[in-house]
């Protein structure tokens, strides 16, 4: 699992070429007095380059110890969610009714952390907004952002990024001085790395290509690749032919805007046709594609299935696109200029429509499949899967919500990610409710088709999993209104089972459940849970059955309670999903808890924590946190249980959980808190509390899966080989020696993600919460055992 603290800073894939004293000057900034540093400058003159460098020095630094965040903002599309976009990165996950700006002011507020945004030029009011009012609510955060434009705030240090230096080659220069110039150093660079040696003797040409790119990178970067087909005389000739582009804009900011559409240009005139075509096409996925994708949207006009792989690879060899390996499988990418060039293309065309039309079907089309496929084998898969689609997904939901005859496809999308429960693993529960929001608010009065009442029973369900009761209230009155016509009478109990919808059924079970504590709502849960199976729904079917055992164990009998948790556990044992187990895992350890042996829940609860960690998730730590809190008190360990309720509240507050709407929850959380304050004195209480409350998520894992002793956080003791794990203790002593994870990685012949993930349980286990103390503690035992 990818740690917390350094979330989205990407390893180096090539060398970092000149910029050392803009590098410096950027990390000095910071350093002092400057919260918001903006790197300024014009497409392709490097500013996302120099922020991955600068990130990734201060992660191997150690220099904030709330970790390096960096966020790509080039493909968000709507100013309104950048807040949420924020918080969702930063692992926090929106569940409740509290506004993403709400949620981010709470947990940065004591962070000493440095978030860098990239991309801000098309959200610059937007993310100047949300900077300023996070600079003012979080003293210790540092800002780095990247944009074409300032962000205009009173706080904000703007470093005008120039083009890399070249040679004026109207002036005469000795050969071997024209590698000293950082534009030579790069072309020169990039083509080694194509197997292509720049010489004395084709030096010059290559001094003139820089030039006549005006030092910018990316051109560089995409010239180098011609030189694998070209030589440097060819692409020059190229170049000069090349008819100026007329721009606004300063005469010097028209100049290199020119350059670099010359650069784009020259690269597409040495595209074959359908290289040409396929560019375009793909400028219309956001935030990368697989070739499935690629297969699925771009094909047609010249183009076949078996064409787009070659064609793909052709693109990545002319670095029009970039490559990623995820989990095993190649991800495509194009860097936000070149995609853009590839739009202007697309738009120039008569396919436009007809390409997003197809981007929208296989995205909807995706949807679909993985909320029919989750319940198996393949469900933590389809869970990532949909995550990393997840700008292609609100992409697709846009486009359908400019056509109004589409508004219903885009409520379908959300409906199938709901029902996947993607929402709730990605933190994009607000995505999901503005989605269905909109197409509720354009339902044409008095329909009552099957797919307006599930889009209003849903609705309901995610209002009471929010804690929105009011609003739960009226979408169910209006979902029960809608019943009544789709049925042509006011149903009654036998009719609504036999005849409504399912999903009507397990919204008003859920409801009755969660906010009224029915018992009556068991019996409609199981009912649900029935219909979907006849319906051949065994996903739908199983969420129906989780909570009816949940609400068994909080409602139900005893022999009824344990009946169900194991049916559950069994289910998705057989089906073999992973996340589903997870939680029928919990409801197990809730059912003893309430009905049995409370010693018999801890393992339990520990086992779905530990796996759910595992895989990513960052909502189902929650309520495990919160469980073993209840089941601490229960046993009598209420310095404990004062301890993991203070744990699960700053959980709660990350995640944007509204315990109070849930009204079991909030019950037995009630009787925990009531007990533990009668039997610590207040100040005891208060200590334990505060000791899991100022903990991060990592190290609150570390507590909740451990029988250490509760109190306040003070130093581990005994040996290194005692407290770490062979594996991660020796990442920690490379650390001491101030190896950097890329070098560390690169010596222990393991990825750079594993030895991050070796960094954040040093940090929990060891109660520290940077490298520089990771190294401490590791000399000072060593040098002591």
């Amino acid at each position: 699992m990818s740690g917390l603290r350094q979330r989205g800073v990407p390893a180096a894939v090539n060398s970092f070429v000149g910029r050392t004293e803009v590098l410096t000057e950027v990390r000095e900034k910071l350093a002092g007095n400057a919260r918001l540093v903006t790197i300024a400058g014009t497409a392709g003159v490097g500013k996302t380059r120099l922020a991955e460098e600068v990130a990734r020095v201060e992660v191997d630094a150690g220099t904030y110890p709330d970790g390096v965040h960096l966020m790509r903002l080039g493909d968000l599309a709507d100013p309104d969610l950048l807040a949420q976009t924020v918080a969702s990165e930063l692992g926090l996950r929106d569940q409740s009714t509290r506004s993403s700006l709400d949620l981010l002011i709470e947990h940065l507020q004591t962070r000493d952390m440095l978030l860098v945004l990239d991309n801000c030029e098309h959200l610059a009011d937007a993310a100047a907004e949300l900077v300023g009012t996070l600079l003012l609510s979080s003293p210790k955060l540092r800002v780095l952002a990247t944009s074409r434009q300032w962000l205009d705030l009173a706080a904000e240090h703007v470093i005008a990024l120039k083009p890399l230096a070249f040679p004026d080659m109207q002036q005469e220069h000795p050969v071997d001085s024209l590698g000293d110039y950082d534009a030579v150093r790069l072309l020169i660079d990039r083509a080694d790395a194509d197997g292509v040696a720049i010489d004395r003797d084709t030096i010059v040409d290559a001094a003139k290509l820089c030039q006549r790119l005006d030092g910018i990178p990316l051109a560089i970067e995409l010239a180098a690749r011609l030189l694998i087909a070209q030589s440097l005389p060819e692409v020059l000739n190229r170049l000069e032919k090349l008819t100026p582009r007329a721009a606004g804009g300063t005469r010097l900011a028209r100049n290199r805007r020119r350059t670099l559409e010359d650069a784009l240009s020259l690269s597409y005139s040495l595209c074959g046709p359908d290289e040409k075509r396929l560019w375009a096409r793909i400028s219309v996925f956001a935030g990368g594609f697989d070739w499935l994708a690629a297969e699925e949207v771009c094909i047609g006009e010249g183009i076949q299935r078996d064409d787009i792989l070659p064609l793909l690879a052709d693109l990545i060899r002319k670095s029009i696109i970039t490559t990623e390996m995820q989990d095993g499988r190649t991800r495509y990418r194009v860097l936000d200029s070149v995609r853009q060039f590839g739009a202007r293309r697309l738009a120039e065309s008569n396919e436009e429509q007809a390409l997003r039309q197809r981007h929208l079907d296989h995205y909807r089309g995706l949807a679909a499949d993985h909320a029919r496929e989750w319940f198996g084998g393949r469900e933590v898969e389809l869970l990532i899967r949909s995550w990393r689609e997840l700008p292609n997904l609100r992409a697709a939901i846009d486009f359908c919500l400019e056509t109004p005859e589409q508004v219903y496809v885009s409520a379908e999308i959300a409906m199938n990610l709901a029902r996947l429960r993607s929402w709730y693993f990605t933190g994009s529960l607000g995505d999901a409710r503005k989605w269905l929001d909109n197409a509720l608010d354009r339902l044409n009065e008095g329909d009552t088709s099957t797919l307006s009442v599930t889009m209003l029973a849903l609705g309901a369900w995610m209002s009471v999993i929010q804690g929105d009761r009011v609003r739960a209230e009226s979408l169910m009155e209006r979902c029960d209104a809608a019943v009544a016509v789709l049925l042509g009478h006011v149903p009654s109990r036998k009719t609504l089972y036999e005849q409504a919808p399912p999903s009507v059924l397990w919204a008003k079970g859920s409801y009755g459940f969660l906010v009224g504590r029915d018992p009556q709502a068991l019996e409609v849960l199981a009912v649900a849970r029935d219909r979907f199976r006849v319906e051949g729904d065994p996903g739908d079917a199983h969420m129906a059955a989780l909570f009816l055992a949940m609400g068994a164990a909080f409602l139900g009998e005893p022999d009824q309670a344990h009946e169900a948790s194991a049916a559950v556990l069994s289910e998705a044992e057989a089906a073999g999903a992973e996340w589903a187990i997870t939680w029928a895992m919990w409801v197990q350890a809730l059912t003893e808890l309430m009905h049995g042996k409370p010693q018999k829940a801890v393992p339990l609860f520990r086992a779905s924590l530990k796996r759910q960690y595992v895989i990513g998730d960052r909502w189902g730590p929650v309520w495990a946190v919160e469980a073993l809190g209840w089941t601490a008190g229960a046993l009598g360990d209420h310095r404990r249980a004062a301890c993991l309720l203070g744990a699960a509240a700053r959980l709660q507050t990350q995640t944007g959980v509204t315990i109070a709407g849930l009204t079991p929850f909030d019950d037995r959380r009630a009787i925990t808190e009531r007990e533990a304050r009668a039997a610590l004195a207040p100040e005891d209480y208060a200590a334990a509390y505060n000791t899991g409350r100022d903990k991060d998520f990592d190290q609150i894992v570390a507590m909740a899966l451990t029988d250490d002793e509760i109190g306040a956080a003070g130093p581990v003791t005994g040996s290194a080989e005692s407290v770490l794990s062979k594996s991660v203790l020796a990442t920690a002593r490379l650390i001491a020696q101030g190896l950097t994870n890329s070098e560390i990685a690169a010596r222990r012949n393991l990825s750079v993600r594993t030895i991050e993930d070796h960094v954040n349980i040093a940090n929990a286990r060891l109660r520290v919460n940077n490298r520089v103390k990771i190294g401490n503690w590791v000399r000072e035992h060593d040098h002591r055992h």
